[in-house]
């Protein structure tokens, strides 16, 4: 499976806010999340100093896939060029950058889930210029599609994507390295039968700094098991620079493939993607987010770990779990017994050591969690 490509999606404001219970923007939203792809919309993108015009086009460029929804509204003119509308201008950048295009036309003969005050334009020459475009989408060579409920859209948009989605090479997902562990097979084999148990149960890693819980997570994500039911719908997330649950929740979304900037929406979307098929999810070093805000960090787990696919866990240094999930019992991780300590020792510091004295037993820099090298 490729990885997540960029789709644009270019509408009016009516159809973002229309129906209220699910517009059709949030429709093909879902859409593009369930062909895991990442969702790209002017809504999303911050103002800047340039030319509007400019700005806009070069958004655009920047995407795999261009999709218009294109409704009876003319929408607004763009500032700099109040020739032609945004929505025109998208669909011009598209054309130009040459990519695939996906047009749904909004149905002006069915009955259509939009207030009658904010479906067609008042003002005569917008609904003129509007009609014109829509025309001129019908006679460009590009496929278009009538739809008249959010419905229709999110079905054809999903089948479209994946039609488009071009063969991809073999991957061996997205995870780092597969470690070299030394011991722990006890706590790999219990990490992995938590994620295999139905559904998944939530496990907390934890132990002291350096002791090896990012390592026994990583082996375990690598374990063949893990491998056939996931495949590559395993994610290794690292939280040791996110400062805030909302932080954490940005680097989930990178990593999840989830762009935009919503308020509200983007949790939905990284819940969405995690409801897709079974997936595993380690949070690597969340005592960070954690510690530094801890309630909505919280929140955030609960929420993530609500979702019946997904398979969850977390490192964290110390002794306490977060709280409000039922946690599979694991051991808090303790020092490796001697012999494995040195077979980890000399695997780090070469066999040129297997005969020196301190290697065969207690030695001032090993401290029973890590090497303290000077």
């Amino acid at each position: 499976m490729a990885g997540p490509r960029r789709v644009f999606l270019s509408h009016t404001s009516e159809l973002r806010e229309f129906p209220r219970e699910r517009s059709f923007v949030a429709a093909a939203e879902a859409a593009v999340i369930r062909a895991r792809d990442a969702i790209a919309d002017m809504a999303y993108f911050t103002a800047r100093d340039s030319k509007p015009a400019d700005y806009c086009a070069e958004m655009v460029r920047g995407c795999d896939v261009y999709v218009g929804l294109i409704g009876l509204r003319y929408g607004s003119p763009v500032r700099d060029r109040p020739e032609v509308s945004y929505t025109e201008l998208e669909f011009a950048a598209a054309t130009e950058a040459g990519l695939p295009r996906l047009v749904f036309l909004l149905d002006e003969d069915a009955a259509v889930p939009i207030p009658p005050g904010r479906l067609i334009d008042t003002n005569l020459e917008l609904a003129a210029r509007q009609r014109e475009f829509r025309t001129r989408l019908a006679g460009s060579g590009v496929t278009t599609s009538k739809v008249a409920s959010p419905e229709q859209p999110e079905l054809l948009l999903s089948q479209a994507l994946q039609e488009t989605r071009p063969p991809a090479a073999a991957r061996h997902g997205r995870l780092p390295a597969q470690p070299n562990l030394v011991g722990r097979e006890a706590e790999v084999a219990a990490l992995v039968g938590a994620w295999l148990a139905t559904p998944p149960e939530p496990v907390a890693v934890l132990g002291a700094p350096g002791i090896g819980k990012s390592t026994i997570c990583l082996a375990a994500l690598h374990n063949d098991q893990v491998i056939d039911r996931f495949g590559d719908r395993r994610w290794f997330v690292r939280c040791d620079g996110a400062t805030s649950a909302e932080a954490l929740l940005s680097g989930l979304a990178a990593e999840l493939g989830v762009t935009g900037d919503a308020p509200g929406g983007v949790v939905d979307r990284v819940c969405m993607v995690l409801a897709e098929d079974l997936a595993v999810l380690v949070l690597d070093n969340f005592e960070t987010p954690w510690t530094a805000d801890p309630l909505p960090t919280e929140e955030l787990l609960r929420t993530i770990a609500a979702v019946p696919q997904a398979a969850v866990a977390l490192s964290s240094r110390g002794a306490g779990r977060p709280a409000g999930l039922r946690w599979r019992d694991f051991a808090m991780l303790s020092p490796l017994p001697l012999a494995e300590a040195r077979r980890l020792f000399l695997a780090v510091a070469g066999p040129n050591f297997a005969a020196d004295p301190g290697s065969m037993g207690w030695w001032p820099g090993w401290t029973g969690y890590r090497w303290q090298w000077s």
